[in-house]
């Protein structure tokens, strides 16, 4: 053999172990920084360790949403299949399957599907793809208010069966997927619908009746504070501060608590380097155990772990404290009181005078003042005290006031005197409707709270007991120059000036009435309102819509939270049929598929 062909022999023999080399070895998954996933996750954490320097494993003022592996897992089966076009529609990319896998600090998606010319699936020329990514929550969408959550492309397989490895080769499909990177996949984000929303504002429904309430909205500023992988779940710790006050401090770096900024997606490599499995490290091992027994010392995380729910949502008090101060002032600033109480003020004095130097009871002065109409303000005149109990209560004791209003009042007197005095003083009665100021008064208000899910929405339902103020009234000028007119008319002689004095019996009739009397406050100062976590019932991905349903509702209420949590149910219809190759390329396109039987719950039929 000459040495020229020897020498391309052995060339073609060194391409060939090259190439099967390449396609034998496994290769670490790398992620959109050209780290394996192996790194991630020790770098993941790390910074988890480090939390240990914050006091707690996430946030402790911070509600903490968290859904679990399998929930994921159908939702993101419920995209699918995916279409991804190429090359000005050219190619397509069908993904038909996946399968999700939460590890601690990194949360994996593998993807599988197939590669082909456009219009041209039937065709035995195609690329079997095999990607690998991870998913990142970036945040809360500021117009649906959903949680922002993408799939990142970390790693791209091209494989070829044994069969059709020579069609393989000589068809232009398996080249050109081939040689495509992680950027070429990600330079189009694809976007993971999760069904949760996080709302930006509260709404407190209107009351008019008694006591006239307005609407009020309380906005809230909602970011992503932390994302937590660990235990089969991914945890998102959401700072829902109502509108900052002048003073008030920033809230806390994401920094702190994260590997990466959640709100900041990570940025492909333009060459990902090739990596090697690596054995699980004595490094991993350590880090493993301070972060378990870190997560196991916080509360929050606690009350995550220990529901199998597909959702829970855990509400720390002191953010529960915080957001109801804020709607308590909000709502009930300037809150008008219409109500007529039909309070009453009963009236029963002796009168005495000297009479041959004892004093004896004259006469008795009977009779009763009472509200028929009171109008005036109630708000709220400090911090509202929040008290959780166990195992469904939410207490809120709110220091309140009733600003000087103005008042109907009617008062009905009769003068009975003694079998003595009755010689020479007449009885006599006298009825009068009068108005009054209602004198400024504090008192305490308490509100219990029960929590429910309803309509996939959690409805917060008031309950306020029966409550009673201590009302102060007074008469005007005129009013008490009315009652005083009455009483001066019996004062003289051959009616009753011997033994009765009108300028006394009228001190002794306002010491009464400003003594104050008890007023029932109606029932329903509150009307039920709703949490601003919620399940989207409703939306459109792509081509189809879900309707997602909320069922088998937890609650447990704390000392130190309120832990909701329900099972989701996802169903899928498809909107309309998507052309096989279209003439503009959009950025994701799902196939249609039929709607899921009634008794399935999850399932798809492809």
């Amino acid at each position: 053999m000459r040495p020229r062909t020897r020498f391309a022999l052995a060339v073609i023999l060194f391409t060939a172990a090259a190439i099967v080399v390449v396609s034998v070895l496994p290769r670490a998954p790398l992620d959109a920084n050209g780290h394996s996933h192996h790194e991630r996750r020790l770098a993941a954490l790390r910074t988890y360790a480090g939390r240990v320097r914050q006091g707690s494993f996430v946030p402790q003022t911070d509600a903490l949403l968290s859904i679990r592996e399998s929930f994921l897992q159908r939702v993101i089966d419920g995209s699918l299949p995916v279409r991804r076009y190429f090359e000005q529609g050219r190619y397509v990319a069908r993904l038909d399957s996946a399968t999700v896998r939460l590890e601690s600090g990194v949360a994996l998606v593998r993807i599988g599907g197939r590669g082909m010319v456009a219009g041209q699936e039937d065709s035995p020329f195609y690329a079997d793809l095999l990607l690998e990514g991870v998913v990142a929550i970036t945040g809360v969408d500021p117009t649906t208010g959903t949680l922002r959550a993408s799939l990142v492309i970390t790693d791209v397989r091209t494989r070829r069966s044994r069969s059709r490895r020579l069609q393989g080769w000589l068809s232009p499909v398996g080249g050109y997927f081939g040689h495509l990177k992680a950027e070429d996949w990600n330079r189009t984000r694809q976007r993971i619908f999760l069904p949760l929303r996080i709302d930006r504002e509260i709404l407190l429904p209107g009351i008019d009746g008694d006591i006239s309430v307005p609407e009020s909205r309380v906005s809230l500023s909602v970011r992503v504070s932390a994302v937590t992988t660990l235990d089969q779940r991914i945890a998102v710790s959401l700072a829902l501060r109502p509108d900052l006050e002048d003073g008030e401090p920033a809230m806390q770096a994401d920094s702190l608590w994260n590997l990466e900024r959640p709100d900041v997606p990570p940025v492909a490599a333009a060459a990902p380097r090739l990596r090697f499995h690596r054995p699980r490290s004595a490094e991993e091992d350590t880090l493993r155990a301070r972060v378990e027994r870190l997560a196991y010392e916080d509360p929050l995380w606690r009350a995550v772990a220990s529901s199998d729910d597909d959702v829970v949502a855990v509400i720390p008090r002191p953010l529960l404290s915080r957001v109801i101060a804020r709607a308590s002032h909000r709502y009930l600033t300037g809150v008008r009181v219409d109500i007529r109480p039909e309070a009453r003020i009963k009236v029963d004095s002796v009168l005495r005078m000297k009479i041959l130097g004892d004093r004896m009871g004259v006469g008795r002065l009977k009779g009763l003042i009472h509200i028929t109409h009171l109008q005036g303000q109630l708000a709220v005149s400090g911090t509202p005290r929040v008290v959780l109990e166990p195992p469904d209560e939410l207490v809120i004791t709110a220091p309140v006031e009733v600003r000087a209003g103005r008042g109907a009042i009617g008062m009905e007197m009769a003068w009975d005197p003694a079998m003595l005095v009755s010689l020479v003083c007449r009885g006599f009665q006298f009825r009068e409707s009068l108005t009054g100021d209602i004198l400024p008064v504090r008192d305490t208000l308490t509100t219990r709270m029960r929590f429910a899910v309803e309509d996939s929405n959690v409805v917060c339902r008031p309950r306020v007991p029966r409550d009673t103020l201590r009302m102060k009234a007074d008469l005007d000028i005129a009013s008490w120059n009315k009652v005083r007119q009455k009483l001066v008319e019996q004062d003289r002689f051959g009616r009753c000036g011997l033994v009765m004095n009108a300028d006394s019996v009228l001190v002794a009739l306002k010491r009464l009435a400003q003594a104050g009397m008890n007023l029932r406050l109606p029932p329903k100062v509150f009307k039920p309102f709703l949490l601003p976590v919620s399940l989207e019932r409703s939306y459109v991905a792509e081509a189809y819509q879900v309707a997602a349903r909320a069922y088998s509702p937890t609650i447990a209420v704390e000392r130190e939270f309120v832990r909701l949590g329900f099972r989701v149910d996802l169903r899928v219809r498809p909107l309309a049929i998507v052309p096989e190759a279209p003439p503009v390329p959009p950025q994701t396109t799902m196939t249609p598929r039929e709607e899921a039987p009634e008794s399935s719950g999850t399932r798809v039929r492809r």
